[in-house]
């Protein structure tokens, strides 16, 4: 049995989804760095939730762009990994996106934190599991540390 093309796009569209989100691991000079939002108990890299339409590559700039003020453009940016991050205390599971960005001395002085980022600080790869909380960041900061990258990891 054949489908026509709006039958497909019918099916396709219904499908269930995963929500997806993305975040950029800034770099300078060896350090790391992570952000504390308002509205979050733990620090993070600068992240979000991926909008519709949208690549995680594209979410990972523009949520760096908002929340730090670091303008990135994609030739500026590496894939690093993606988590899935099963179901947990009632939040749905989702993919999480991870990219890494190396800045320069000049970026760093023009950073400008969004209304809601509380503060930030540049830390060595050791010390990202202890500042974040988050499961998948125990596994990045033994990634950042040991620069032996695993492209898919589960948490």
């Amino acid at each position: 049995m054949k489908y026509t093309l709006d039958e497909s796009r019918e099916w396709y569209n219904n499908l269930p989804g995963k929500r997806a989100s993305a975040a950029m691991i800034i770099r300078h000079d060896g350090k790391y760095l992570l952000i504390k939002d308002d509205y979050k108990r733990s620090m993070t890299f600068p992240s979000g939730v991926i909008d519709p339409n949208e690549s995680p590559l594209t979410t990972a700039i523009r949520e760096t762009g908002e929340e730090v003020g670091i303008q990135l453009l994609p030739t500026d940016v590496t894939f690093f990994s993606v988590s899935y991050i099963a179901e947990h205390h009632g939040f749905n599971d989702r993919f999480h996106f991870f990219f890494i960005a190396d800045i320069g001395k000049e970026a760093v002085e023009n950073m400008a934190l969004e209304k809601g980022i509380e503060y930030h600080k540049w830390v060595n790869a050791n010390e990202i599991d202890g500042l974040s909380g988050h499961s998948g960041y125990k596994k990045l900061s033994e990634m950042l540390q040991t620069g032996t990258v695993v492209s898919y990891f589960e948490v």
